[in-house]
């Protein structure tokens, strides 16, 4: 990987001066007492960066066979089992416990 890939750069334009900013940006800086809707914007264009992790829902196959970048989060249902089969969770809280009674 790119060193320059992981740096962290402040390019998005909603911090620019002078960028309106919405509820969630404004709140993210501590400003209380907001109401109303949650955003400048409703067109997809006027955000210009890519999002902090995209969760994509993948289809049930064995290889996804589409770029993966290293924020994506891929969810495949029944992936591990049937989507109705408890057996891997509990399996799983059996040994988080376990290892906690340690």
């Amino acid at each position: 990987l790119e060193q320059s890939r992981l740096d962290d750069v402040d390019d998005d334009p909603r911090n620019a001066e002078g960028a309106e900013q919405g509820k969630a940006q404004r709140a993210a800086r501590g400003e209380t007492g907001l109401t109303g809707r949650n955003t400048v914007s409703f067109d997809p264009a006027s955000t210009l960066v890519r999002p902090s992790m995209r969760v994509i829902v993948g289809p049930k196959r064995e290889r996804y066979g589409k770029p993966v970048r290293h924020d994506d989060v891929v969810i495949v249902p029944e992936f591990f089992c049937d989507e109705d089969d408890w057996g891997v969770y509990h399996n799983l809280i059996r040994e988080v416990r376990e290892l906690q009674d340690k």
